[in-house]
């Protein structure tokens, strides 16, 4: 049996070409376990600050319909992408607010064609990711569906694939892939050049029993998601474990057979907690946050949550495999940063000042402090709960409010005194 056979058998793949393209029979396996699981009850989470905005899409094969919609991710510009996995494997694009833009894909092997595209994930500079766990490779497209590449194969060599669940790009760029049937995680360049690998078969710290689905943020920490042992473990960029949490069962801050991670632009961990019917947050050490969602048919509520995402304002999207729709949810102050200090209070233009508090974002991006109307254009660091800048060469003299302006929103003013 060679690595091909062995690997797919491993992951219930059918090969060969007289094989009908369909969904892997352990994700099936898993979704009917998440179907017959929705009657369980679990103990209630702690009151969520979360709610139901709106949803898209519904069964089918035509435009905006879904038939096990497994990947998702939204972009920079707020443009969310779907892969469509079972019937009709191809990836759909819609605006921030659900509404059908295009898509692109069919069945096959080659470019641009699937076998069973399975999760996306968005760059930096727009590009578009999306693994296929029949083919064993991913594919690269520009953010109009454009094709611009393909790298992997099936095996177990470094750069090969076996059942590639999840995928994830960091702040610069490079793309982790969840190499799901090999027990690993394998970073490569944009353009698909090999990097390095991690992980192996096992229950231990760094080690894999399903690794389903990762998720790198703005700082390149890596977040992966392993389905059979219900835990979260983090990595660095180069794939040093730094910690883990989580584990079987229906309390707070505990999983059962978890599909999707995703981590919003302050370093928070969102989880689909696919049998448990819920949304689990947590911070970036792992403390629980908080939850959302419960087992039902109604908005807000989940009959199997899988592929989840936010975006740069915050929203979380999330798919349903068993309604083949997606949900959004919202929370009003979320987004929003806060200033809670200004460390000198008072001083001269070009002096430097230290801003702390919360929900600043990892990464500066599009954010900007503004002294007065006046926009600061001097930063010596910026980080989610501190930024370090230069009060600015035209600020107004006497008393002006400073405010933090992110994509997620505007801080309330903080006063600073601007002296001659």
């Amino acid at each position: 049996m060679n690595a091909r056979t062995l690997q797919h058998s491993r992951l219930g793949l059918a090969r060969g070409p007289a094989a009908a393209p369909r969904v892997p029979a352990l994700a099936a396996a898993l979704l009917l376990l998440s179907l017959a699981a929705v009657l369980l009850v679990f103990a209630a989470p702690a009151e969520a600050a979360y709610t139901y905005s709106f949803k898209f899409g519904a069964p089918g094969v035509g435009d905006g319909q879904f038939t096990n919609p497994n990947g998702l991710a939204v972009g920079q510009d707020g443009r969310v992408y779907v892969s469509d996995t079972a019937i009709n494997p191809r990836v759909q694009a819609f605006g921030a607010d659900g509404v059908y833009q295009s898509q692109w894909g069919s069945a096959g092997a080659g470019p641009s064609l699937f076998s069973v595209p399975w999760a996306v994930a968005t760059a930096p500079d727009g590009s578009v990711y999306v693994t296929d766990v029949g083919n064993d490779y991913v594919q690269q497209f520009d953010a109009s569906g454009a094709y611009l590449r393909t790298w992997g194969s099936n095996g177990a060599a470094a750069g090969q694939l076996a059942g590639p669940f999840g995928i994830s790009v960091d702040g610069a760029g490079s793309v982790y892939v969840a190499d799901t049937g090999n027990d690993r995680v394998q970073k490569f360049s944009s353009t698909g050049t090999f990097l390095s690998f991690w992980g192996a078969p096992g229950f231990e710290n760094g080690q894999f029993n399903a690794p389903w689905d990762c998720a790198a943020d703005a700082l390149g920490n890596v977040y992966v998601l392993d389905i059979a042992l219900n835990r979260v473990q983090k990595f660095s960029s180069s794939g040093a474990f730094i910690t883990g949490w989580s584990g079987g069962g229906q309390s707070p801050a505990q999983l059962s057979s978890p599909r999707g991670i995703a981590v919003d632009p302050d370093g928070n961990v969102y989880v689909a907690d696919t049998v448990n019917n819920r949304v689990q947050k947590f911070t970036s050490k792992g403390y629980w946050v908080t939850s959302f969602g419960s087992a039902g048919a109604g908005d807000g509520q989940f009959q199997a949550p899988a592929a989840i995402a936010v975006a740069p304002d915050y929203r979380v999207y999330v798919t349903d495999l068993a309604k083949n729709n997606i949900q959004v949810f919202s929370d009003a102050t979320a987004g929003l940063p806060v200033i809670s200090s200004l460390k000198p209070a008072s001083g001269k233009r070009k002096a430097r000042v230290t801003i702390r508090g919360s929900v600043f974002g990892q990464v500066r991006g599009a954010g900007y402090v503004k002294f007065g109307n006046k926009k600061v254009t001097s930063y010596t660091s910026w980080g989610s709960t501190r930024i370090v800048c230069k009060v600015p060469k035209g600020a107004k003299y006497g008393k002006v409010s400073v405010r933090v302006v992110t994509p997620g929103g505007t801080s309330a003013g903080k006063t600073f005194k601007v002296k001659r």
